[in-house]
């Protein structure tokens, strides 16, 4: 494609360059107003071949950085084929029980939002976010009936599967 545009970008330069010593060698005298005419046409026809090289210039530029973005894309999507909606990298994961997570519902948005259950008992204070909404859904330093969280993102698992 590039080299026929090449070719076609040549023949037009060379075309108009044709067409200017035809001018030339006919010795149109541009005092004339035919002459005059023709001296502007073939200059109008000078620039527009310029700037069509460099309309094609810049369209190879672009055509180039966007296969690059279509191969980086392709790249990020390998690898986020094996990542779910809830952000977790399921080989990784795969091995992990539900035991070992615990369900709450977000208060505002009312996702299921998972995290895993050694941050209960964690000596740091740990803030577990929505990935939805951004609203903090837990935080390890309550005194929390476990319980009643468990039923509740119990509840909630099964009003999703539900619909």
């Amino acid at each position: 494609m590039k080299e026929k545009g090449d070719e076609n970008m040549k023949t037009l330069k060379q075309r108009v360059s044709y067409l200017k010593g035809l001018a030339d060698g006919l010795n149109i005298n541009s005092e004339t107003r035919e002459g005059r005419l023709l001296v502007e046409v073939i200059d109008v026809l000078r620039h527009m071949a310029e700037k069509i090289d460099e309309l094609d210039e810049a369209y190879e530029e672009l055509a180039d950085y966007v296969e690059s973005i279509d191969e980086d894309l392709e790249e990020l999507e390998e690898e986020l084929d094996t990542v779910c909606d809830c952000g977790h990298d399921h080989d990784e994961f795969e091995d992990l029980d539900e035991d070992e997570f615990v369900d709450v519902e977000c208060p505002n948005c009312h996702e299921i939002v998972a995290f895993e259950r050694d941050i209960i008992d964690d000596e740091d204070l740990i803030e577990v976010t929505c990935p939805n909404c951004d609203t903090v859904v837990f935080v390890n330093d309550q005194d929390v009936d476990w319980s009643e969280v468990e039923k509740a993102g119990q509840q909630a698992r099964a009003e999703e599967e539900d619909i």
